[in-house]
């Protein structure tokens, strides 16, 4: 995994289901990560391997976002 999948999976477990993907680009754009993939892109991978699930908002573009029980126990092993 890289560094900004693991660091946002650590943001969005912190603030669970209270950040959009806009208020993640912000919150990542102040430290000083390494972009490999967009972040969208970051998103819908950590999506699709089931490490986070997206909820709809009163924005429909801007869905927010909580860690599942499977992107908990990678950020446990990885922090370990």
């Amino acid at each position: 995994m890289n560094q900004l999948r693991h660091r946002l999976l650590e943001l969005i477990k912190a603030k669970d289901g209270q950040l959009s993907w806009y208020q993640l680009d912000r919150a990542i754009s102040s430290e000083s990560i390494k972009r490999d993939e967009p972040l969208l892109k970051s998103l819908t991978g950590l999506e699709a391997d089931g490490f986070i699930v997206s909820h709809d908002a009163a924005n429909p573009s801007q869905p927010t976002y909580s860690v599942t029980s499977e992107g908990a126990k990678l950020l446990n092993t990885a922090n370990a």
